[in-house]
């Protein structure tokens, strides 16, 4: 059976508005205090490639503590698919056809949707003889689909800078249901639409004695706590605490009160030896009256997994390549070869430690045309994607 898949643009469409999206209600803060949300909107215009990178910025901890994240996405889908008879003689086709929209990004956000529509019975005469082929469509497959997922807050969505990617496949596939296996399909398809990521965070309270320049700076190995404290009281007592995700913090040490007036504290920290990565502080206080307050989180990085953002040389390839990070890269990173169909035709894991590149080879020749290279590290969350020519 022979298949050859185009994928090609079509006519253009209006951008799809989002629907309401679900109730915050698991969103909450744990002093009873009513969640805020930072929202950021991505709007895809329309496209025929399978697979799009759709990118947020990172939540700012500074902002408060992140207590969950939501994705969403308003998608419209059009399609037509194609179909010639390469039989000898006349034949009755029916197809099903399929198409698939995903959105897969950190911390487990996952959504989805498929749709199924037969097309047929359709008489083709022999090939090359009068009426040999059909084109069904341009139908609309999905107008505005709203598709979402939500997950806990987690450390891959924090930083003060940078960004969080989500993968957005859009893919149409056929299947024979009457008629012969000698003919030809032609897909066509394109996506539009709009996405839409929301941080739902609870603020960090303002220390009632005024408390003022908290900062952190990192100081080679080491990292430097400082604040300054007006109105002082001796009952007061402060705890520093830290955390590697941005939410599960544990105390680090505690001082009582310097005296009354205004007072300036500092403390060094170092990191426990192999501990790497970021650190997010914060400073408690506790007063005579048993109130809690906290700071702002502030953060300080240790030999992190920056973005990972690849780059491939020589690109056309053949074989072997050589994939280079924007920043180096620690863990067990998964490499993956996809076709414009979205098929992963092969599947590699390497085991890398700070390293600003790595070779790939891959296991055969592939044939000649464009391809995607997927670069996943499972540590950070951090995922890349380019493209690749194969000659």
């Amino acid at each position: 059976m022979s298949k050859i898949y185009t994928v090609l643009c079509m006519c253009a469409i209006s951008l799809a508005s989002l629907l309401p999206g679900k109730s915050t209600a698991q969103c909450a803060c744990p002093n009873g205090d009513p969640v805020d949300s930072v929202v950021h909107t991505f709007n895809l215009p329309q496209t025929a490639d399978f697979l799009t990178t759709i990118s947020f910025p990172k939540f700012n901890p500074s902002t408060g503590t992140l207590s969950c994240v939501r994705i969403s996405g308003s998608i419209i889908t059009v399609a037509s698919l194609g179909i010639r008879n390469l039989d000898s003689s006349d034949r009755t086709y029916r197809f099903r056809y399929t198409q698939d929209i995903i959105l897969d990004g950190p911390g487990g956000l996952f959504a989805s949707s498929s749709v199924n529509r037969t097309y047929g019975p359709a008489l083709l005469n022999k090939y090359n003889t009068g009426i040999d082929s059909v084109l069904w469509g341009p139908d609309t497959t999905f107008k505005n689909e709203f598709i979402t997922d939500q997950t806990s807050g987690s450390a891959t969505f924090l930083g003060a800078t940078g960004n969080v990617n989500f993968d957005f496949t859009n893919t149409g596939s056929t299947t024979l249901l009457q008629g012969s296996n000698n003919y030809r399909s032609t897909v066509q398809t394109y996506a539009v639409g709009s996405f839409r990521l929301a941080y739902f965070w609870c603020p960090n309270s303002v220390l009632s004695s005024g408390m003022r320049n908290f900062s952190v700076v990192r100081d080679n190995l080491n990292v430097s706590l400082r604040w300054v404290t007006d109105n002082e009281r001796v009952s007061n007592r402060y705890t520093i605490e830290f955390s590697k995700d941005g939410q599960r913090f544990q105390p680090l040490t505690s001082r009582e009160a310097m005296g009354i007036g205004t007072a300036s504290y500092e403390h060094r920290f170092t990191p426990p030896a192999g501990e790497n990565g970021r650190f997010y502080f914060r400073v408690r206080q506790n007063n005579a009256q048993g109130k809690v307050y906290y700071t702002a989180v502030k953060t300080v990085s240790f030999a992190e997994n920056g973005t990972i953002q690849t780059s491939v040389y020589p690109n056309p390839a053949k074989r072997q390549i050589m994939v280079q990070f924007e920043s180096p890269q620690t863990g067990n990173l998964e490499i993956e070869l996809v076709n414009t169909m979205g098929q992963v035709l092969e599947s590699q894991k390497q085991r890398v430690n700070r390293a600003a590149n790595m070779p790939v080879t891959f296991s055969q020749q592939y044939t000649r045309g464009l391809y995607w290279l997927r670069v996943r590290n499972p540590g950070t969350g951090e995922k890349s994607i380019t493209r690749l020519r194969i000659e």
